[in-house]
C-alpha cells in the first residue's frame, strides 16, 4: 500500500507540470486569436479612417467652391444696388403709378363681383322660393310641407346678406326686410282662410290644388315654419341674433301703436 500510495503521488507530480504546460499553451492560443482580431480591427479603423480623411478632403474642396461662388453672387450683388440706387427717384414713381393703377383695376374688379353675386343671389333665391312655395301646396303629408315652408322662408335674400359689396349697410338690410314682408303676405292671402278663420286640422290635398283646405293645410305649413332661419344670414348689429320671418311679424306688430 505504502508503494502504491508512493507511486501514486510521484505520477501526480510528474503530471503536473504536463498539466501546466497544457495551460499555458491555450492562454498562448488565446492571445494569439485576441491579437489577430485586434490586427482585423485595427486594419478596418485604418480603412475607415481613410475613407473619412477624404470624404472630410472632398467637402473641403466643395466648401471653397461655395466660398467662391458667395463671392462672385455678393458682387454681382452690389452691381445691382448700384444699378437700382442709380434709378433712384424714377423707380419709386413707376412703383406709386403701378400701386395706383392696380388699386383702380382692384376695386372696378371688387364691384363687378359684387355686382354679380348681388343679381345671381337675386335670382336663385326667387327660384327657389317659387319652387318650395310649388312644393309645398303639392306635398301629400304635413310634415313634407312644413319642411318645404321652411325652405321657402329661409330663401328670402336678407337670410342671405353677405355684407360685402352692396349690402354694406344696415339700411341695405331694412329694404330686404320690407321686400320679404310684401312678398310674405302677398304670398299668405292668396292661402289663408275666407273669414279670418283657420283651419288647424286642414288635411292635404295635392289632387285638388286650389281646394280650400288644401289651401290652409299650406297656409298652417307657413305658420309653424315662421321661426326657421337660414344657417348663411349672419347675426344682425341691431337685433344681436339672427332674425326669422317671426321675429319681423312681432317686430311690426309693437311698431304699430307708434305708427297709428
Amino acid at each position: 500500500m505504502r508503494r502504491s500510495s508512493l507511486q501514486l503521488v510521484i505520477g501526480i507530480l510528474v503530471a503536473l507540470p504536463v498539466l501546466a504546460g497544457c495551460g499555458e499553451l491555450k492562454k498562448l492560443d488565446q492571445m494569439r486569436k485576441s491579437t489577430d482580431e485586434m490586427n482585423r480591427t485595427t486594419s478596418e479603423m485604418n480603412q475607415t479612417t481613410r475613407e473619412l480623411l477624404e470624404e472630410t478632403r472632398k467637402l473641403h474642396s466643395e466648401t471653397q467652391d461655395l466660398h467662391s461662388q458667395t463671392e462672385a453672387l455678393y458682387k454681382e450683388t452690389q452691381t445691382v444696388s448700384r444699378e437700382a440706387a442709380k434709378l433712384g427717384r424714377t423707380t419709386d414713381e413707376l412703383l406709386d403709378v403701378t400701386r395706383d393703377d392696380l388699386s383702380s383695376q382692384m376695386r372696378s374688379v371688387d364691384r363687378g363681383f359684387a355686382e354679380l353675386y348681388d343679381a345671381l343671389r337675386q335670382g336663385d333665391s326667387a327660384t327657389l322660393r317659387r319652387m318650395s312655395f310649388q312644393k309645398m301646396l303639392e306635398a301629400k303629408t304635413v310634415q313634407n310641407r312644413i319642411a318645404e315652408a321652411g325652405l321657402f322662408l329661409m330663401a328670402f335674400e336678407y337670410q342671405l346678406f353677405s355684407g360685402i359689396g352692396q349690402d354694406i349697410s344696415q339700411d341695405r338690410k331694412d329694404i330686404l326686410y320690407q321686400q320679404a314682408m310684401m312678398e310674405l303676405f302677398l304670398r299668405i292671402d292668396e292661402l289663408a282662410p275666407n273669414g279670418e278663420k283657420i283651419a288647424p286640422l286642414a288635411s292635404p290635398q295635392p289632387s285638388r290644388l286650389n281646394s280650400r283646405e288644401n289651401r290652409a293645410s299650406a297656409f298652417n305649413a307657413l305658420a309653424a315654419a315662421l321661426h326657421k332661419t337660414n344657417r348663411k344670414q349672419e347675426v344682425d348689429s341691431q337685433h344681436k341674433e339672427q332674425v326669422s320671418v317671426y321675429a319681423l311679424i312681432i317686430e311690426a306688430l309693437r311698431m304699430k301703436p307708434l305708427y297709428d
